[in-house]
């Protein structure tokens, strides 16, 4: 039974803000013209993802949303399920995917849904956008057709047209930026060349990407300076958007990768999410303890350079909406992640986002 309405944040469960459940304030009695559900889960025991405790609650499903969590509902519905003895709880958000062409493939995501995965998160240094200039068209052999794109807002479209069970978020990747740009070239590109750069990046975002990502242990990577990810998160920070990053170096360098990110984030004034945050040179074995503690440092400052392990900072993309910095179609992707263009609500425990309320309704009319 696929339940995707009930979507709740934490970041200590790894559920992310990419989805915004429908708001428990007004969900602890049923809809008062209603009596007859479509689906009721009964006398499960509800993990909800917001650090409260477990409870056993019957859960009511009309039109494919949730609109009540009630002990004992008296109410029929045409399916009910008990649960009793059962986990419920939101899906998961596999916070870093690849399957960008996997689902054009296989657009069920059996291997993901059965494991209760709701939500990808794509584009890690690459993406499936842009393939433009020096990089080619993208195609695509499916089972019964040959897709092509150019654009990572093409490449989302198509993934919907396609059929897809689980909703998707996508980063652009700094590799398809750079390539596109400097091809395989090991040059260093011109002022022209990175304001091209620079276009490209505001265009994917525009069509929707959540912010920028890069692989700087890569050969392109490898390329790119500190100034130049500060240069380019600045065009991210225009966007409201996030900056994820693979460290360049996890071994003896790992402390100064950790810094460099967190540096990229303070002076442009985005979140980082550090990727793949580990050691993997023996000699610094048993010092996770300082690289984590130089995380939790960073992340509890104040502004914008906030630091975040494998997860985009739940509430920075709630602030997003809010603030309703949003490209047409940024909410129109939003609007695809929520599968609703009803109003979202969302209370978090940051105090400077109490009871937000907003639409994206009104965004994309």
């Amino acid at each position: 039974m696929n339940i995707p309405a009930l979507f709740l944040l934490t970041s200590r469960l790894l559920l992310t803000a990419a989805l915004l459940h429908l708001s428990l304030l007004n969900l602890s009695s049923p809809l008062q013209a209603e009596n007859f559900y479509d689906t009721i889960i009964r006398s499960g025991t509800i993990v909800d993802g917001t650090g409260h405790a477990r409870f056993v609650s019957d859960i009511a499903i009309k039109d494919d949303r949730i609109v009540a969590i009630q002990k004992n509902l008296s109410a029929g519905a045409a399916c009910e399920i008990d649960a009793n003895g059962l986990i419920v709880a939101p899906g998961f958000i596999d916070i870093h995917s690849h399957s960008d062409y996997l689902l054009l493939e296989d657009g069920h995501a059996q291997s993901k849904i059965r494991q209760w995965v709701t939500t990808e998160i794509l584009g890690e240094g690459s993406s499936a956008g842009p393939y433009k200039m020096q990089l080619p068209t993208r195609t695509f052999q499916t089972e019964s057709q040959r897709l092509s794109w150019n654009t990572l807002g093409e490449y989302l479209d198509i993934l919907e047209q396609q059929g897809i069970a689980t909703n998707v978020a996508s980063y652009v990747g700094l590799g398809n930026i750079w390539r596109c740009v400097m091809g395989n070239s090991f040059d260093r590109p011109t002022q022209r060349e990175f304001s091209q750069m620079k276009s490209l990046l505001r265009e994917a975002l525009e069509e929707g990407a959540f912010g920028l990502s890069s692989m700087l242990a890569s050969p392109t990577g490898l390329l790119v300076t500190q100034q130049d990810l500060i240069e380019l998160c600045h065009v991210v920070h225009d966007f409201n958007g996030l900056f994820s990053s693979h460290i360049r170096h996890e071994g003896t360098g790992v402390f100064r990768s950790v810094n460099e990110v967190i540096e990229i984030g303070r002076k442009a004034k985005v979140p980082v999410d550090i990727i793949h945050i580990k050691i993997a040179d023996q000699q610094y074995w048993g010092r996770m303890r300082e690289v984590i503690d130089l995380v939790e440092k960073n992340s509890l400052s104040q502004g914008h350079a906030k630091v975040l392990v494998g997860l985009p900072n739940a509430f920075f993309l709630a602030k997003k909406i809010v603030d309703k910095k949003l490209s047409v179609r940024q909410a129109e992707n939003l609007v695809r992640l929520f599968k609703s263009k009803k109003i979202i609500k969302y209370i978090s425990k940051d105090p400077n986002l109490k009871q937000i309320e907003s639409t994206l309704k009104d965004k994309i009319g």
